[in-house]
């Protein structure tokens, strides 16, 4: 390494790329001691990762000179998410509610949802969802998208409302800061929270139909008044 410069990148929504992977683990800069700083690999592109530790700018991983690649943070976190998934077999699904003019109502209740198994990246039909929850006997998959610097496009949602699998997505920024990782809160997120500030339902099933019984009800109500 010697004195060559490193590229000055950006990750997350402009924050110096705070995570790198060491022996398939995900590690955070602030866990990097100053006398051992080998063995670091890129989330996204498996490329070497230099460790920058100086006290004039905030701590950061960086690739070397000539390296071009972006998204490594939110490949760090998808892996996490996976991980963790893989370690449990129930998630809590958010309260289901759909929405017709400014009316609103719940269709099923937030609940824990089992599974069996957590797949990355598994493509199905024209998309390809963050992580695959399958489940035991005939039951249609779960599907996850972890939002960390970007929520999914229009243009997705639209995709996997076509295949009509259920899918929510998780907002799991909270978990990471310039300053550290807390895996605890990005576990707690992940599996237990009901929150609709950290899920919300992209796709499930039926939608249409409680959405057009909700319409009729709406209508209902002031043909009568």
């Amino acid at each position: 390494m010697g004195g060559a410069r490193l590229s000055r990148e950006t990750d997350y929504d402009g924050l110096l790329l705070p995570l790198a992977l060491r022996s398939e683990m995900v590690v955070h800069i602030s866990e990097v001691r100053p006398d051992d700083r080998s063995g670091f690999t890129c989330p996204k592109c498996s490329a070497a990762l230099v460790p920058r530790l100086g006290s004039h700018r905030r701590r950061h991983f960086a690739h070397h000179p000539g390296v071009d690649c972006s998204g490594a943070t939110e490949s760090a976190l998808h892996l996490c998410a996976k991980t963790i998934l893989s370690n449990h077999h129930e998630i809590m699904f958010p309260d289901m509610e759909v929405r017709w003019e400014n009316r609103s109502k719940v269709v099923a209740e937030s609940r824990y949802v089992q599974y069996i198994d957590a797949i990355q990246e598994k493509s199905i039909g024209s998309i390809r969802p963050d992580v695959t929850l399958t489940r035991a006997g005939d039951a249609d998959p779960l599907l996850i998208e972890i939002h960390v610097a970007h929520a999914v496009d229009d243009q997705k949602v639209r995709a996997l409302k076509k295949i009509g699998f259920p899918c929510i997505e998780v907002n799991v920024r909270s978990a990471l800061t310039g300053d550290g990782f807390d895996r605890t809160e990005l576990e707690r997120i992940l599996i237990h929270s009901k929150d609709p500030g950290y899920k919300r339902w992209l796709c499930f099933p039926n939608e249409d139909s409680y959405i057009a019984k909700l319409k009729t009800e709406v209508l209902a109500e002031r043909n009568a008044a």
